[in-house]
């Protein structure tokens, strides 16, 4: 094509062992001269220094303009009176107005195929919209440019649209990264809303990019109640479990029923993973259980008298009384007192990911600040008070903790051991 740049050029260029740098200038400067480089702007002032930018370069630059179409990142508001101001002073400034192009940066927060439907149709219209408006005061704007990994993946519709940008959703370059970093498995999520279909189609698309083993994750909170009364999802699992790199599936579901379903369902095809200690006994004595998958373990010991997991493998060698000592002395008391304090938390509908967190911390973690975003805007604190109920818990149970104070906890014990205290109001 007439626009293609010089792909030999670069290959020499990567081959020869050129510096970073001095690959990525041939590479702008071919992009440039083949007028295959875009500069995206959204501004007057970036479009009035598009004239300075032509008369150095010599170049006629070539022009996007950015569009917010949800109030995640820079571009202008779709509905901007600037808009047509900014288009007509790209043109003034000697520059080709390519056209317009949007990203739908919010959608990386929702998790509702209904709710990514409608984020990428409101990326489409809101795209063409503008696009429509500029055409209409003269200016050609062929290229109407779209592209984020959640709503490339859930847009019904397209017209209008002449560019699906190709980003991470071509390639899954999370999955990739870790295979390449050396993860060996994966936990993978599902939309909490969703036929068996949509969900599968999720799963597959995923499992397509990587060799890597999968497992899937059940518990209520993904609304599978939405299947029938039992809560298990069939038809979904029925076909995830055939995939070839499905390996298990981490059940964080207390009824005894639901596992015996699962066990007894789909054991020879993914490795049911029973997260909560009372199901572990009959899971591992009566279907083989290999794992649990993670949970607050760290609430029944410490990297120093790591009881839960000794518990674990003193059941799966078959040393079932010496491995039920250990649950009746360890695991019991101590899954059952922070059962009973995560659910004072939970109660208001907010995972208490900092208690979770002080848990770690109390047997040698390094604790410190949650990062609190939008997606999760409520996180409980935890308190003083629950701070030394756990540390009580631990003394019954003979587990040591740390020594810094739970003051250090807020900070984090690196932060502190380097003078780093708490703010006080």
């Amino acid at each position: 094509p007439s626009n293609a740049y010089d792909a030999k050029g670069l290959l020499i260029s990567a081959m020869r062992g050129d510096s970073e740098q001095e690959f990525r200038e041939a590479c702008i400067e071919a992009l440039v001269g083949s007028e295959s480089l875009d500069f995206m702007l959204d501004s007057v002032e970036q479009a009035d220094a598009l004239a300075q930018a032509r008369e150095a370069s010599g170049v006629v630059p070539s022009v996007q303009i950015e569009l917010d179409c949800d109030d995640h990142r820079g571009g202008l508001k779709p509905d901007d009176p600037l808009l047509p101001e900014v288009a007509d002073r790209v043109v003034a400034a000697g520059a080709r107005l390519a056209g317009v192009l949007a990203h739908a940066g919010e959608s990386y927060r929702l998790d509702r195929p209904r709710a990514l439907v409608k984020a990428a149709e409101n990326e489409r219209r809101a795209t063409v919209r503008v696009a429509e408006l500029l055409r209409a005061r003269g200016h050609a704007c062929p290229v109407v440019s779209i592209g984020s990994t959640p709503t490339a993946h859930f847009a019904e519709r397209l017209d209008g649209i002449t560019e699906l940008r190709a980003g991470v959703y071509m390639f899954f370059d999370l999955v990739q990264h870790g295979e390449k970093v050396g993860c060996q498995h994966i936990l993978l999520d599902v939309p909490r809303e969703g036929s068996a279909d949509e969900l599968y189609n999720y799963v597959a698309a995923i499992s397509e990019t990587t060799n890597m083993g999968i497992y899937l994750w059940m518990a209520q909170i993904h609304g599978f109640q939405r299947f029938g009364p039992s809560g298990i999802p069939y038809e979904f699992f029925d076909r995830a479990s055939k995939l070839p790199n499905i390996i298990a599936l981490k059940v964080g579901n207390m009824d005894p029923a639901v596992l015996f379903e699962l066990f007894n369902r789909y054991n020879d095809t993914m490795l049911i993973g029973a997260l909560w200690p009372n199901i572990m006994p009959m899971g591992i004595q009566r279907y083989g259980q290999q794992w649990s998958g993670a949970w607050t373990v760290e609430a029944l010991q410490s990297p120093e008298q790591p009881y839960a997991a000794e518990f674990f493998k003193l059941m799966l060698a078959g040393k079932y009384d010496e491995g039920m000592k250990l649950y009746w002395r360890y695991v019991v008391p101590g899954f059952g007192a922070m059962m009973k304090l995560m659910g004072k938390y939970m109660a208001s509908g907010a995972h208490p990911w900092e208690l979770i967190k002080f848990y770690q911390f109390a047997v040698g973690g390094n604790g410190g600040p949650m990062r609190v975003d939008k997606a999760f805007p409520d996180i409980p604190p935890v308190t003083e008070e629950d701070m030394n109920f756990v540390r009580g818990v631990y003394a019954k149970l003979g587990i040591g903790t740390t020594k810094l104070p739970n003051e250090a906890f807020r900070v984090g014990a690196v932060n502190w051991e380097q003078g780093l205290r708490p703010q006080t109001n």
